[in-house]
């Protein structure tokens, strides 16, 4: 029977190496460029959060019409093309940025063919990236559905505290109302 190893930091590395391997590949222009073999969780899950800023900015502009025709499927693939060739070396600071190396490639005739190419080479990857983003995007809706039914509840019982309180109140000032006649049959009484 085989001796099960015990999971460590020397291991972890050993195992994260294999997201350091790539694949070269020449394009049409006879450049170069290296193509992940494995893409990172974690990275993916960047990705995500990147492209629902991006969603939350078009939503809250729905009247500018740049935004309103913004390739979000393509930039999606920018950032895959950024976070999982050689081209990751790019530091990007801003949308404008990206959009403007998304425009050069598409410019040059390089985005669509490097997009190809990833899909030739480590289609599972893509696959695995696209599925990521579909259940991070279901996990996400199923939190805020969550998070909204939490919502609808917490305000009904704010609305029932809401009557309660109103009806606490009338309660109150009916009661003031007798002690304060109350008091002053009381009053009479005693300066008579």
């Amino acid at each position: 029977m085989a001796k099960n190893k015990q999971l460590n930091l020397s291991i972890l590395k050993k195992l994260d190496a294999e997201f350091n391997k790539s694949i070269e590949i020449t394009l049409s222009n006879s450049y170069t460029l290296q193509i992940d073999q494995h893409f990172r969780e974690s990275v993916i899950e960047e990705i995500f959060t990147d492209l629902l800023k991006i969603q939350n900015v078009i939503s809250q502009n729905k009247d500018d019409e740049q935004l309103d025709n913004f390739p979000l499927e393509k930039f999606a693939m920018l950032l895959v093309i950024l976070n999982f060739t050689s081209l990751k070396s790019i530091k990007t600071n801003s949308i404008e940025e990206r959009l403007n190396i998304m425009r050069m490639l598409i410019d040059q005739g390089l985005f669509k063919e490097i997009i190809e190419r990833i899909e030739q080479e480590v289609p599972e990857e893509l696959k695995k990236f696209n599925t990521s983003i579909i259940s991070i995007m279901e996990e996400k809706m199923e939190q805020l559905k969550v998070q909204e039914q939490f919502m609808s509840i917490l305000n009904e019982e704010m609305e029932k505290a809401k009557v309660k309180d109103e009806q606490v109140e009338v309660e109150i000032e009916s009661e003031q109302v007798e002690g304060d006649e109350n008091f002053e049959f009381t009053e009479s009484i005693t300066s008579n």
